[in-house]
């Protein structure tokens, strides 16, 4: 799968995030809850809730608004990842 595809994130005390991770991240930066989250991404809300742990940890944040603002602040989500139109 691609859950050991790791993208490159260029910026100075940015973990290294892996896809699965981003597509995770793009979906807290949407707003969606773990369980839609889970659902959207076909994944269990576990699997959800330790890609979450690991968000946490690598962006220093103590809150999903947290791991939101700094994502899009470093420019690891842009506003086109969150505002795509979704596909029914």
């Amino acid at each position: 799968g691609m859950s050991g595809v790791r993208l490159p994130v260029y910026r100075p005390g940015v973990a290294t995030l892996t896809a699965r991770e981003h597509d995770v991240l793009v979906l807290v930066c949407r707003g969606l809850p773990n369980h839609a989250i889970a659902s959207e991404l076909m994944i269990a809300r576990s699997t959800v809730i330790i890609h979450m742990r690991h968000l946490f940890d690598k962006l220093d944040a103590v809150s999903r608004t947290g791991i939101a603002v700094k994502a899009m602040g470093l420019g690891v989500v842009t506003w086109a990842d969150v505002s795509k139109e979704r596909t029914p």
